[in-house]
This record gives structure tokens, C-alpha cells and sequence, in this order.
């Protein structure tokens, strides 16, 4: 999935966070947090 998003981001926009769960989904103003992978 990680690659995926690095290679080829089908939304651009798209922010992922990298939490102790997994990965998050969600703009900017939601998470609260920069693109963390």
C-alpha cells in the first residue's frame, strides 16, 4: 500500500499518517498531522 501511494497517489490530497494501528486516511485539517510514512 505504501508503495502505491509513493509511485502513484490515485488522490493526490490524500494525507497518510503512520500510526502504532496502522495506517490513517484523512485530510490535513482531521489528522492534524503532515505526510508520515
Amino acid at each position: 500500500l505504501r508503495r502505491k501511494l509513493e509511485e502513484d497517489p490515485s488522490e493526490p490530497d490524500l494525507i497518510v499518517t503512520a500510526g502504532r494501528r496502522g495506517y490513517r486516511f484523512g485530510p490535513p485539517a482531521e489528522m492534524g498531522a503532515p505526510l508520515a510514512i
